[in-house]
């Protein structure tokens, strides 16, 4: 059984990074993705997309608002975050993946799986 195609948003302000991104994706996994220069909730509203690839933020309670808003409109999402999250950014995402920046191709890739198969859950079961 072969792993679906997904369409993955970018949402990464810093340009050289998307591409990194970008790349990654399309190159390792095979699978689309799309550097948005909107925010999570404009892209949810205008864009066709799977899973979301955005910044963790220092506010954990919008970092939960984040996740909860894409969940909502059935889309997945991925946090990435160039220093080590502290515990309370953590737990304000936890079950949701983080990646690290710099990142490795194949972490990269296997976090936005883990938030695919997280998101094919919840629709088989809800």
């Amino acid at each position: 059984m072969s792993t679906p195609i997904l369409r993955v948003a970018v949402l990464e302000m810093e340009y050289f990074i998307a591409l990194d991104l970008q790349r990654a994706i399309m190159d390792v996994a095979g699978w689309e993705a799309v550097i948005l220069p909107a925010n999570l909730q404009d892209a949810l509203e205008t864009e066709a997309f799977d899973v979301a690839l955005t910044r963790l933020g220092g506010n954990p309670r919008q970092n939960l608002e984040h996740a909860r808003m894409a969940e909502a409109k059935g889309r997945g999402i991925v946090f990435a975050s160039t220093v080590t999250p502290e515990g309370y950014l953590l737990d304000s995402c936890r079950g949701w993946p983080v990646v690290d920046l710099p990142f490795l191709d194949e972490r990269l890739v296997h976090a936005l799986f883990v938030a695919a198969e997280r998101l094919q859950r919840r629709s088989d079961t809800g």
